[in-house]
């Protein structure tokens, strides 16, 4: 019995269009090569184990569109964010919750732009993503920190 591609042994009886097509596949004594199968039997033909393929930049122009509007939506993000950070001053001389505003939109924007990076496989968006989405969350965590801790200060200075 001789040794098909998929690993199983080949029964006697087995008709031509039951049978692997002709392809490289691994080789069955060695995985680091690949070998030659004619459709019926191994051939003595090898060749080295191509290395594994990287990440490929999307090449269909629907992609491509998707890809850009991924990486505009993570900018985005971290740009509303640092826009809310920066309108804090004014926001704090009309008393107005900007940052807050700001903050929701760059979490929204972020969560958007994680979830299209996970779908779409882009390397170097998803974690420009995913630490605007960490500071726009810590920020009001922070902000609730420092306005408890002023509370308290003000009050023990009443005492």
């Amino acid at each position: 019995m001789t040794q098909m591609p998929d690993g199983s042994a080949e029964p006697d009886d087995v008709s031509t269009t039951e049978r692997p097509l002709a392809a490289w596949y691994p080789a069955p004594d060695d995985p680091t090569k690949l070998r030659y199968w004619d459709g019926s039997a191994w051939t003595a033909q090898e060749a080295p184990l191509p290395p594994p393929a990287a990440r490929k930049a999307p090449t269909n122009p629907d992609q491509v569109r998707d890809a850009t509007r991924t990486r505009i939506i993570a900018a985005a993000s971290l740009a509303v964010l640092l826009l809310g950070v920066l309108a804090t001053r004014v926001g704090f001389k009309l008393r107005l919750p900007i940052l807050g505003l700001f903050d929701l939109v760059a979490i929204v924007l972020a969560v958007v732009a994680v979830t299209r990076s996970r779908t779409y496989r882009l390397p170097g968006t998803r974690p420009i993503a995913i630490v605007t989405l960490v500071i726009a969350v810590a920020l009001p965590v922070l902000g609730a920190i420092v306005f408890v801790f002023f509370l308290f200060l003000l009050a023990s200075s009443h005492v």
